[in-house]
């Protein structure tokens, strides 16, 4: 549910057992204070509906290491394990860059393992993704 501030009319609060917090304009009241405001025509509660909730809906996104412009051989990786539409358990590699979770395909790897035997001093590189699906080829690119 959304508690409303009485004070500032933000729904950016919390209604906790013992007390009333609206984050917004740092108003706080007893949860009894805060009931006799709603008593007394303040603003009720509102709940979220299920359109709010698919309107508000953004779908996760795989990110690609191909995604990066630039990529450090230093940047840490981190395994993760997903599931396919039967069920089955499939794991994968995640670099994290920025806080964010790049996934990077065997290949890649495989690839850089080779550029990084023949110049053993490569700092950067970059990933170019060519196709969809199945069918998908990537390009390990020293920079």
């Amino acid at each position: 549910m959304t508690f409303l501030c009485p004070k500032c009319k933000s729904n950016n609060s919390c209604l906790y057992p013992d007390k009333f917090v609206c984050f917004e304009c740092k108003f706080e009241t007893t949860s009894l204070e805060y009931n006799k405001i709603l008593e007394k025509g303040g603003h009720k509660p509102k709940m979220a509906t299920i359109k709010d909730a698919a309107q508000a809906y953004e779908p996760p996104q795989t990110l690609n290491i191909a995604d990066l412009d630039k990529v450090s051989v230093e940047v840490p990786i981190e395994d993760r394990e997903g599931k396919k539409k039967d069920n089955t358990t499939f794991k994968y590699k995640v670099a994290i860059v920025n806080g964010e979770e790049y996934r990077v395909p065997a290949t890649v790897l495989k690839d850089l393992k080779i550029i990084l035997e023949t110049k053993p001093d490569c700092k950067l590189f970059k990933v170019v993704k060519e196709g969809e699906g199945m069918s998908t080829d990537y390009t390990v690119i020293s920079l």
